[in-house]
């Protein structure tokens, strides 16, 4: 008999326990250990960065070392050149630099914005005949600057100016808004006075236009306006409103020392002339049924010359109340 010692079975390889074998006939006590077999850990795989390796998803023997390890090498950086861009005053620069596509990685260094490189200029007043300027300051690189340019001042003589105002047609109780414009303009600047008649219209407001001067005193408005004007500008606005119990008829409501064109008439009828026809008739009273129920359009005046019940609608109980107006019942058309 001879003996031998045991070996351990592995991973990949069979074993046995110590055993006896006769040398003679073959008779053996040999018992084989099968192989174990990989006792494997999975581990998840990992990209490969321009700058790290990585790896795809691999599993490793806890037993025996065996693995399906494969390394993925690091890729590089994947480069794009920028070109260099100067700084100005306000915004930051760089030098021309590398940047990678794929990855936070480049080369950039900013360059701070300059500030503005100011010089100081002092004050120009306007005269008659040029413009002037408030102190500033101006940058030699750029094209900042805090100059704020000072008109001419208007001459002695103040320049003369041709109005133009145009009420129309209006209604009893109507607000509207007459602007005051100039037509045609000689001269830097103009004075002149404009007078409101106060037994048609009640003013209410004056709104000016930048550097008019005006003030209103029983109607009358002062108005100086110092400096260039232009042709077609408007130089003030009149919110006015018309008398409730004014007659039909056309007034000059606003009239002026300066030059006019086209100044100031307003045409006004009365409570109820829906039509505008000088009367006040059945008609006017059709127009308000065709108008309530959408056969016929009204105008802003004549809608407001509808509203004979003056309630801020136009309805058939203003149609009643013209129809009884024209055969003379004693009704109150408008407001007193």
């Amino acid at each position: 008999m001879i003996h031998y010692g045991a070996r351990a079975a592995s991973c990949t390889t069979a074993g046995w326990n110590e055993y006896d074998a006769c040398s003679k006939c073959g008779y053996s006590t040999y018992v084989e250990i099968p192989a174990s077999g990989h006792n494997l850990i999975h581990h998840d795989g990992r990209a490969a960065t321009c700058t790290e390796r990585g790896w795809n998803a691999y599993d490793v023997c806890s037993n025996c070392g065996y693995t399906t390890y494969a390394e993925i090498p690091a890729a590089g950086h994947d480069l794009i050149h920028h070109d260099a861009q100067a700084a100005t005053c306000t915004t930051a620069g760089w030098n021309e630099y590398d940047a990678c596509s794929k990855c936070d990685y480049t080369t950039c260094v900013e360059i701070p914005a300059l500030g503005h490189d100011l010089i100081h200029y002092d004050a120009k007043p306007a005269t008659t005949e040029e413009f002037g300027w408030k102190a500033y300051d101006a940058c030699t690189r750029c094209d900042y600057t805090t100059y704020e340019e000072i008109e001419r001042l208007p001459s002695e003589t103040a320049g003369t100016v041709a109005l133009t105002a145009r009420p129309g047609t209006r209604a009893p109780g109507m607000t509207f808004l007459l602007p005051v414009t100039a037509s045609e303009v000689s001269g830097t600047g103009a004075e002149f006075t404009l007078t409101v008649d106060l037994s048609a219209v009640s003013l209410i407001n004056v709104v000016r236009a930048e550097g008019v001067e005006a003030t209103e005193e029983g109607g009358t408005l002062s108005v100086r306006v110092g400096r260039n004007i232009a042709e077609g500008e408007t130089l003030l606005t009149l919110e006015i409103v018309v008398r409730n119990r004014l007659e039909a008829g056309d007034y000059q409501i606003l009239s002026s020392d300066a030059s006019v064109t086209y100044f100031g008439m307003m045409r006004t009828y009365d409570w109820g002339d829906v039509n505008m026809d000088g009367r006040i008739s059945s008609r006017d009273a059709v127009l308000i049924q065709q108008y309530s129920v959408g056969l016929y359009e009204l105008d802003d005046v004549a809608l407001a010359l509808a509203d004979v019940y003056y309630d801020g609608r136009i309805s058939s109980r203003d149609a009643v109340l013209i129809q009884q107006y024209a055969v003379h019942m004693p009704v109150t058309l408008g407001k007193e």
